[in-house]
């Protein structure tokens, strides 16, 4: 099936990409707006060469190969104990599933803090490293959206233990009961800055701070948790509600800059 007729809108990208629907393959061609979502269950990255640029996203480089065997193993192991438990297991428990000794497990990784960062940076690792190729900011933010929200539904029970850990953490370090590493997260920050980094030309710092900020609540496993969890949403309708809000954030931002009155000029007349 050829989807060529999605109505142009707002909010519009011109993308080619090829979507895997229920009944088979589906290419969509055209304007790709926040409602394109329902066409696919899940949209493949549109830059072929993205996970080509890609290396080391497990951390191994530099390792011998029988280490980065092992480190590769040991991650492995807890990602998948993560998708079955639900939880960030302990080191010993992830070394006595992997079949090392729980002394080789904390020479790679002293702490769950280490362990979780780990995993995260090797589920996410083709997120973490996205960079657009596009002018264009808005056009950034839809690539940003519909490439990388596909990934964050694939490791979802990885990225909801992290935020679990990382509240976890918060909640004993208020009440003065800390007592491991505590666990901070703070990737999207880069990512965000990198994404909107056209618009410095347009808008002030502060403004374009202020929008990184604000678009920080979307991009993540946060919008997962409230709209599935609260609101029974799909993951489809997750990405296009997340998507939909971000341009509707990036949009609002520019007309404000091109609405603002231009400061006078105070120098002496011609």
């Amino acid at each position: 099936m050829r989807a060529n007729n999605i109505p142009a809108g707002p909010i519009v990208k011109q993308f080619s990409m090829a979507c895997k629907a229920d009944s088979g393959e589906t290419i969509i061609s055209g304007p790709i707006s926040a409602d394109s979502w329902q066409h696919a269950d899940s949209l493949q990255q549109p830059d072929a060469g993205f996970e080509a640029r890609l290396r080391d996203v497990d951390g191994t480089s530099g390792l011998s190969e029988p280490a980065a065997r092992t480190k590769k193993l040991l991650l492995e192991t807890a990602s998948d104990l993560i998708r079955r438990l639900g939880h960030v297991p302990s080191i010993s428990e992830v070394a006595r599933v992997a079949g090392v000794s729980r002394a080789t497990a904390y020479r790679y990784f002293s702490s769950r803090s280490k362990l979780i960062a780990a995993v995260v940076d090797h589920s996410l690792g083709p997120v973490r490293q996205f960079e657009s190729r596009i002018a264009d900011a808005p056009s950034r933010v839809d690539e940003l959206f519909l490439t990388t929200f596909p990934r964050f539904h694939d490791f979802e029970p990885q990225m909801r233990a992290a935020l679990q850990l990382s509240l976890e953490h918060e909640a004993l370090a208020a009440a003065g009961r800390l007592e491991e590493e505590a666990y901070r997260r703070g990737y999207r920050i880069a990512i965000l800055r990198r994404t909107l980094d056209p618009l410095r030309e347009l808008l002030k710092e502060a403004d374009v701070d202020r929008l990184c900020k604000a678009l920080s609540l979307l991009f993540g496993v946060e919008p997962y948790v409230v709209l599935k969890d609260i609101w029974g949403c799909t993951n489809r309708e997750v990405g296009a509600i997340a998507h939909w809000m971000a341009r509707v954030l990036v949009d609002h931002a520019i007309a404000e800059a091109q609405t603002r009155p231009r400061p006078r000029r105070t120098g002496p007349e011609r």
